[in-house]
């Protein structure tokens, strides 16, 4: 039983008085006993707790886990992503919705790095990849990037292509030298001998030392002739500084020096009668005369080279109905009766472009395509009236296929060769017909004039015995 009980002490001021019978205190006591034991009350650590030590915890969780980050964050959330790089788990709210890795300190990539996740490695596309082994180079490879050093042959190479080799300084796939050395004999395979000719000799004196070519104007063993058309007259023999010759075909052409344009110091005219058949050749030297004029077994025999400059179809005239020689040759009868070996421009033969000729005799110098002792090669290159052209035919004894071989080209472009086998045409001997020299030749086959400009003529041999 309870008894309640009101005293009043003053105005104002009241006390009650509870009394509880035995009964009722122990009512009141196992009431509090069973909230304990069926109704605990949630304790707040932040609030309620105070030095706090979980190290004998069996297991301690302190962040949410997850592979996503949550949309929403407060700033000092913190969060466990289960499916990042180890290491790199843990993420903080920085700000509100904000998460950012915690741990250390984002590395920053510079040239040559990169950094993906945390993890620095080389740059490939910046960063040269070297690799080493005996023998040539035989690993896959990126143009740009790689490079190999053969340790047995101490050679370099560098990738140039998918997969593909070149051994450093010259030569692809492996091959090749890229050692210039100036010595007059080779001791390395893959050295690049320097070797004086024309005149010139060379000292060596060793290792650390000096390399020194002279020239000699006396080297016996070599002939030259050239002529600019910087001096001289008109008369035939007396043309240029080297006496050109002048040789008409048909009626007389006239002749004339011009002022020279810019890049061709020197230039001669020659312009056709107006009738047609009519032309002239210019000579370096006497026709059919010693005087300036090589034997065709020095030229089958020896290393050579002639050049022309020259540019048909001037004075406002045009290349119809013309006929053009340039090259070495023997005779000056009639265009196409001479024998060498030349640059041809004949529209009676169907020309539309320049043709290169090597041929024996009057018949086969006649004949538009290869035939009996002529063969005949298409430059593909077609001539415009009042343009330039430098035309340079040579020989060189070791050439295609280690052939004697004669080269035509005009304007360093527009090759074609002549050798035994493997060339563009076929040359089975040069031809046998006395002396040749260095010729020019132009004809009209119509009955109107026709013009041509010459700025310089010369030629070169090597390896004369002259015993």
């Amino acid at each position: 039983m309870i008894r309640i009980e009101r005293h009043k002490l003053a105005p104002g001021l009241t006390v009650d008085k509870v009394t509880l019978t035995r009964f009722a205190l122990f009512t009141a006591v196992a009431a509090m006993a069973a909230g304990f034991l069926f109704g605990q009350t949630t304790v707040d650590l932040r609030s309620q707790a105070r030095n706090v030590d979980f190290s004998q915890a069996a297991s301690t969780r302190p962040h949410k886990v997850g592979t996503n980050l949550p949309a929403a964050c407060g700033a000092g959330e913190t969060f466990f992503k289960t499916d990042a790089p180890a290491g790199q788990n843990v993420f903080g709210c920085t700000a509100t919705n904000v998460w950012s890795p915690l741990g250390s300190a984002a590395v920053s990539a510079g040239s040559g790095v990169t950094a993906v996740n945390g993890q620095v490695s080389t740059d490939d596309a910046v960063v040269p990849f070297y690799a080493v082994g005996n023998g040539a180079p035989s690993l896959p490879c990126q143009p740009g990037r790689d490079f190999y050093t053969d340790l047995t042959a101490g050679k370099l190479y560098s990738c140039v292509g998918a997969d593909t080799w070149q051994q450093a300084g010259g030569g692809g796939g492996g091959g090749g030298g890229s050692v210039l050395a100036l010595s007059p004999s080779s001791s390395l395979t893959e050295e690049r001998v320097l070797t004086p000719r024309d005149g010139l000799s060379s000292t060596d004196s060793g290792a650390n030392g000096t390399y020194t070519l002279d020239w000699n104007p006396l080297d016996r063993g070599v002939a030259w002739a050239l002529e600019d058309f910087l001096t001289g007259n008109t008369s035939s023999g007396n043309v240029g500084a080297m006496g050109i010759s002048r040789s008409t075909v048909g009626s007389a052409a006239t002749f004339s020096y011009q002022p020279s344009p810019a890049g061709h110091p020197g230039v001669v005219r020659v312009t056709t009668a107006a009738t047609a058949s009519t032309g002239e050749w210019l000579s370096l030297g006497a026709v059919n005369n010693p005087f300036n004029s090589v034997s065709s077994t020095d030229w089958a025999a020896t290393d050579w080279e002639v050049q022309f400059i020259l540019a048909p179809g001037t004075n406002s005239t045009t290349l119809s109905n013309v006929r053009l020689r340039s090259g070495l040759s023997n005779g000056v009868s009639t265009v196409s009766g001479t024998l060498g070996i030349f640059l041809r421009y004949d529209t009676t033969l169907g020309d539309t472009t320049f043709r290169y000729q090597i041929c024996g005799s009057i018949t086969g110098c006649a004949l538009a395509a290869s035939g009996t002792d002529s063969q005949v090669a298409d430059s593909g290159l077609t001539p415009v009236a009042g343009n330039w052209y430098r035309v340079r035919i040579r020989r060189v004894a070791a050439g295609v296929g280690g052939n004697p071989t004669i080269y035509f080209t005009i304007n360093e472009s527009s090759q074609r060769t002549f050798c035994a086998s493997g060339c563009d045409a076929t040359l089975a001997a040069m031809p046998s017909v006395g002396s040749l020299t260095a010729q020019v030749g132009y004809v009209s086959e119509t009955a109107a004039a026709k013009s041509i400009d010459i700025d310089w003529i010369g030629y070169r041999i090597r390896g004369l015995s002259r015993n």
